[in-house]
């Protein structure tokens, strides 16, 4: 896959360079600014040239980017590792009938403590439209927040609803 990735890429990098001869800059009658690798007859005088030779990337920065993608990749690759891990509910998180009232208070506090954490870590990735809301309900989440942050399932089933507190 990766192989055919970076092929990929150099047959892109080579196709641009092909026709990336000249590139002409030219205002026309409306004011609008124009680019192209063709100028009309009318424009030719006032066309310029323009230097597209610093868009071209050295063998360093080719290499740097392909670095780049390996280590991203190999990010990728380790995140959905653990995601496919199964949770394992943590020591007590189950109710079971012999469990006492107070201690299954404490492991509901615990449980809901933790959810609360991972909400708000997960928080920041969650990807937002123009309007600063979440696209849609289940709102999509970076790949990268599974790096930084532990998905907790919703103790909610198992505790009922969380108390409310002054400044929620």
């Amino acid at each position: 896959m990766a192989h055919t990735f970076l092929t990929f890429i150099a047959c892109c990098c080579m196709a641009s360079a092909v026709h990336a001869d000249e590139i002409y800059r030219w205002v026309d009658e409306k004011g609008r600014i124009q680019f192209s690798d063709q100028v009309p007859e009318r424009y030719r005088n006032a066309a310029t040239r323009v230097d597209t030779n610093p868009s071209e990337l050295t063998d360093a920065q080719r290499q740097e980017a392909a670095a780049r993608v390996a280590r991203e990749k190999a990010m990728v690759e380790r995140a959905s590792e653990e995601r496919a891990v199964p949770l394992q509910p943590a020591a007590g998180a189950v109710m079971g009938a012999g469990s006492s009232l107070t201690q299954k208070k404490l492991d509901c506090e615990r449980m809901q403590r933790e959810y609360r954490e991972s909400q708000e870590c997960f928080a920041p990735f969650i990807i937002r439209g123009r309007d600063g809301r979440p696209r849609r309900r289940g709102a999509a989440v970076r790949e990268e927040a599974f790096l930084y942050c532990k998905p907790v399932p919703d103790p909610s089933q198992q505790c009922g609803a969380p108390p409310q507190y002054i400044g929620q």
